[in-house]
């Protein structure tokens, strides 16, 4: 999005962080210092990462997302219904039952999401998109998916009038406003992106775009703007999970600032905890899989590279090399030296 110097100094107006005095400041930036960390941690674990292993993670967040969605949301479900549902969505596409319908959506939008975002830009269109694909199954009024505001009503800026809400035209205007803002502030980069995003956040709600739908909405617009800003263990650590039910108020930006770096903080702590303890098996391919099950199933011996050979049959060499492997991801310890040479898992 291009901005002329006059748009420009529009957008240059003082954001909520300008009452924040330096001890607050240096409490944020400690809570971002941490998440940066864990996002170095995600950046090393996702490029030693199987493509079929992340996909399968990826596809683990929809279902994880939604199923915590489907909850925060009114609509729940359990996770044999999710799957269920995700399921009928690769076919179908056809939802008798209110909550299959709404969580059916919400997978499609976090896919697309997930699936498309290095492709996508910040704009009007964008969000629009988002929010009818959320609703895109539930038996709502169309005017009601992805319009902002009244839209679609023969009177409504006299209906938004008597119920105190923005009439659709005003609304428009204020989201290309904030969309044009936060361009423009991650263009600078004058403050870090995780702040941007929590202002982005705090704006959006107060503004309330659409009749229906503004958090799911606002919540896959964030694993928007986290990817985009590379923190890439958005795709395979959900937030949902999470959040709190009901939605918590604040009293202040300095209040839900800190609940969002902290929220962000414990989805990639979370993801990365259970990826550490589980995710090794996700790391390998078949046949390294194969021996590492294996080695498992014996925990309580050592064994050698001739044991492996002849309890897989797969050659010495591929052996080696998957021994290898699991050596530098520090699962297996060797013992010994020369012929002698044994193994066993950490």
């Amino acid at each position: 999005m291009s901005l002329d110097l006059s748009q420009k100094a529009k957008l240059t107006e003082t954001d909520e962080t300008s009452v924040f005095d330096v001890s607050t400041m240096e409490a944020v930036y400690t809570v971002i210092c941490r998440v940066e960390c864990l996002k170095g941690e995600w950046k090393s674990a996702i490029k030693d990462m199987q493509p079929e292993t992340f996909q399968r993670l990826k596809t683990s967040t929809i279902m994880t997302a939604a199923l915590h969605a489907s909850t925060l949301d009114g609509y729940p479900l359990t996770k044999k219904e999710i799957e269920l549902t995700y399921q009928t969505l690769k076919k179908s596409k056809t939802f008798e039952n209110p909550s299959h319908a709404y969580a059916a959506g919400y997978m499609e939008g976090l896919e697309f999401i997930l699936g498309s975002f290095e492709t996508l830009e910040l704009d009007d269109p964008l969000i629009r998109k988002i929010h009818e694909r959320i609703l895109r199954y539930t038996p709502l009024e169309m005017y009601r998916k992805g319009q902002y505001g009244f839209a679609g009503k023969t009177q409504s800026n006299i209906l938004a009038i008597l119920t105190g809400k923005t009439p659709s035209s005003a609304v428009q205007t204020q989201m290309q406003n904030l969309i044009a803002w936060y361009t423009l502030k991650i263009q600078e980069k004058t403050k870090h992106p995780l702040v941007l995003i929590a202002i982005f956040i705090s704006r959006y709600l107060k503004l309330a775009p659409f009749r229906d739908g503004n958090i799911p909405s606002l919540r896959l617009l964030t694993y928007f703007l986290l990817l985009k800003e590379g923190y890439a263990f958005a795709s395979i650590s959900p937030l949902e999970p999470m959040m709190e039910a009901p939605q918590k108020s604040f009293p202040d930006f300095k209040s839900r600032l800190f609940d969002f770096l902290e929220t962000i903080e414990k989805q990639a702590g979370c993801g990365l905890e259970t990826e550490k303890e589980t995710s090794i098996e996700h790391l390998l391919s078949q046949k390294q899989l194969a021996l590492w099950q294996w080695a498992n199933e014996n925990k309580s011996q050592n064994f050698s590279r001739k044991d492996a050979v002849t309890a897989l049959g797969f050659p010495e060499r591929t052996v080696e090399e998957i021994i290898k492997k699991l050596n530098l991801l520090n699962v297996l310890q060797r013992i010994g030296q020369g012929k002698s040479t044994r193994y066993r898992v950490v």
